[in-house]
């Protein structure tokens, strides 16, 4: 018998509609979630795997033969969904001999019996194929990972050191945000594949250089060429301006680029990807237009009746014989993983009585894709209207972010649609409620972090997280940030209760009470230099950093508070009290400027705080570092004043701004190039200069 993963989070309607196409025999499910399919199986028989323990105990233990089942490596082994371009999701149908094909003898990884597979996707995901199938049909072990704890770096972290997991897959989404932070310890894998979408080569430079695993592999297939069709190895020394090949077709695949008229192409000329194989589905379920249009005689193959599938990707061949992606010939997009058809969005959209034309894009927006959708009717009905109208059908990953009424569509010379005249979005395309001003300083410093975030701006206290175009991987990120600036460590649970500004906000007040506290240390007393007061100062490695600026220069350094007693942290609700805290305990050690400072990562922007504080209280600030501060962009080195308006939004000209200079060094010479800009900076009172170290 074949299987059919189904998502119970997903909308009932498009429960309802996989249910009629796929027409299942019995449901497999658990007591929890029976509910949720309440309405749509009433009238399937259904087995709940978690409490029908007797029947389990009553079958035999032993292996069905061949010779009873009259199973074959061409016969259904299941059917998974994905978006269909018409409205209505298509099933896929894939083959044993597809699995089989996928993990045993395939050229591209060696699953023995020792390792250990995390199972990290959703079963309706088509990389759950990989990571159920790969470890059972050799041997190893499975690691189930609840989503919860995939999104919390820490807790991931620890699964995967106390169950020795070796083998793990990671959507580029998931691993580009633990690559920045440095989140998880790769190192511990003997694989490690990422897929899904195109990689980012900064992002795979920084864990070859910091946790490299044994084997970093790029993972490239559609779900009709069963989860992988190409793979390539990734090594250290990778040029980070050209973009990561997604390789070679793995054992038992054959791939082909062809012209429009299915002649292949010479090496570095652009051409469409097919596949064939043991790995090619056997079509779509109940759609034999489809399958004759994408599942295509094989011309190339001896084998009888052999197909390729055309995958609709455009490619070439490098002249290593490895294969370059370069995008889509169609509308078919990958968010955060999930292949999205942008033509059932915009058929779902249609089926709204105020929506007359509609179109959806993926736009991308410092460095998160996310999906806006264009629509005309007789009236602007907004985006909660329309959010609300999709999710009823379709899952939440689908639901565009933004929602932006035109007149009418824009229109070429030739009368066809424009799609790059259709604007960017605006505050108004999102889904904010009546506005409400933030009333506190920690519900203004959640707005902001909101803000920077979702790139939206005015958000107000009652605004929604998710409504505004949040989702699971932006929360990750969310509650970073809210930990490096309010010192709590939320659960990702958190953000799913309290999905409002003033809900969070409440929340964090709660859990932020402040006690007493002292934060200046000494790093180095003695010298006749002015005090350098280093802000965010915690690693005992630039503690040495420090002492190379010599002798004669005293620094001290200010960490995130220490109680009074031991084990106790500082917790304050908002950035300017941090700022305030430490003014006290600097004027504790030197009463009256100039005051030279330098702040770290998110200390640059307590620094900024402190020295602004200091200019408007009449007190004069000599120098100040901004190191590795946030907010600068990774595609492109944002002018000094871009930065310090994203920083605080304060006039500029109540600071005394001197542009010195902006460093750009190598990533290895760092370090010595910070030491000599301190060394040879001459401290000058009376004067405030930015140094953006980047």
């Amino acid at each position: 018998g074949a299987y059919v993963p189904l998502d119970a989070r997903y909308p009932a309607e498009r429960l309802k509609r996989i249910l009629a196409d796929s027409a299942p025999l019995a449901i497999l499910t658990q007591t929890r979630t029976v509910e949720s399919l309440s309405g749509l199986i009433e009238h399937l028989p259904c087995i709940d795997l978690s409490a029908d323990a007797t029947l389990w105990a009553a079958q035999s233990a032993a292996n069905l033969t061949r010779a009873e089942t009259g199973q074959t490596a061409e016969q259904l082994a299941y059917i998974i969904y994905t978006s269909g371009s018409t409205g209505v999701p298509k099933g896929v149908m894939v083959p044993h001999r597809a699995i089989g094909r996928l993990v045993l003898n395939n050229g591209y990884l060696q699953i023995e019996a020792h390792d250990r597979v995390a199972l990290a996707a959703n079963p309706a995901f088509d990389a759950c194929t990989f990571e159920v199938w790969a470890p059972l049909l050799n041997g190893g072990r499975i690691v189930v990972v609840d989503e919860s704890a995939l999104l919390e770096a820490e807790r991931f972290n620890d699964i995967v050191k106390r169950h020795q997991v070796s083998i793990l897959w990671l959507t580029v989404g998931l691993f580009n945000q633990y690559a920045v932070r440095s989140a998880v310890d790769f190192s511990r894998l003997r694989y490690l594949l990422v897929g899904g979408d195109k990689l980012d080569p900064r992002s795979i430079a920084k864990v070859l250089h910091d946790a490299p695993p044994q084997h970093l592999l790029n993972g490239y297939g559609p779900t009709e060429t069963t989860t992988f069709a190409c793979t390539y190895e990734i090594s250290a020394g990778l040029d980070e301006t050209l973009s990561i090949p997604i390789g070679r077709p793995i054992a038992n695949t054959r791939v082909y680029i062809l012209d429009p008229y299915a002649q292949p192409v010479p090496i570095g000329v652009r051409g469409e990807l097919y596949i064939g194989g043991d790995g090619v589905a056997l079509g779509y379920l109940n759609d034999s237009a489809l399958t004759a249009e994408r599942f295509l005689a094989d011309p190339f193959s001896q084998q009888p009746n052999a197909k390729m599938y055309k995958s609709g990707d455009r490619v070439r061949w490098l002249t290593d014989g490895n294969i370059e992606f370069l995008g889509r010939n169609d509308f078919q997009v990958k968010i955060r993983g999930f292949r999205i058809e942008l033509g059932e969005i915009e058929t779902a959209l249609l089926q709204h009585p105020g929506v007359r034309e509609a179109v959806v894009l993926a736009r991308e927006e410092g460095g998160d894709k996310r999906l806006v959708a264009y629509y005309c009717g007789e009236k602007e009905l907004g985006a909660e209207v329309l959010r609300a109208h999709l999710m009823a059908g379709l899952p939440d990953y689908m639901a565009p972010a933004a929602y932006v009424y035109l007149d009418a569509l824009p229109l070429t010379a030739n009368g066809k649609l424009d799609r790059k005249a259709l604007p960017a979005p605006t505050g108004s395309a999102y889904a904010l409620r009546d506005f409400q001003a933030p009333q506190n300083d920690a519900e203004k410093t959640l707005a902001a972090i909101w803000a920077e975030l979702l790139k939206i701006e005015d958000i107000g206290r009652n605004d929604n997280f998710f409504d505004l175009g949040g989702h699971s991987l932006s929360a990750v990120l969310l509650l970073a940030q809210i930990n490096r600036v309010f010192q709590v460590n939320l659960p990702l649970a958190t953000i799913f209760n309290a999905p409002t500004v003033a809900q969070m906000a409440e929340l964090l007040l709660i859990k932020v009470k402040p006690i007493n506290w002292f934060s200046l240390f000494p790093i180095q007393k003695a010298g006749s230099k002015p005090i350098l007061f280093w802000i965010d100062y915690t690693a005992r490695e630039n503690h040495e950093l420090v002492k190379q600026l010599g002798a004669d220069q005293p620094v001290y350094g200010l960490r995130y508070g220490i109680g009074s007693s031991p084990g106790q942290r500082m917790r304050l609700p908002f950035m300017e009290g941090w700022a305030e805290h430490y003014i006290k305990e600097i004027q504790s050690l030197q009463p009256k400027g100039p005051y030279f400072l330098i702040g770290h990562c998110y200390g640059g922007v307590l620094a900024y705080e402190i020295a602004q504080q200091l200019i408007k209280s009449g007190e004069q600030v000599g120098e100040l570092f901004l190191v590795d501060a946030p907010a600068r962009s990774p595609q492109k080195r944002l002018p000094l004043r871009s930065i310090l308006e994203k920083l605080n939004k304060i006039s500029l000209s109540e600071l005394n701004v001197e542009i010195l200079n902006i460093l750009q060094v190598e990533a290895n010479n760092k370090r010595q190039s910070f030491i000599n800009m301190l060394k040879h900076q001459s401290f000058r009172a009376g004067q405030l200069s930015e140094e953006i170290w980047t």
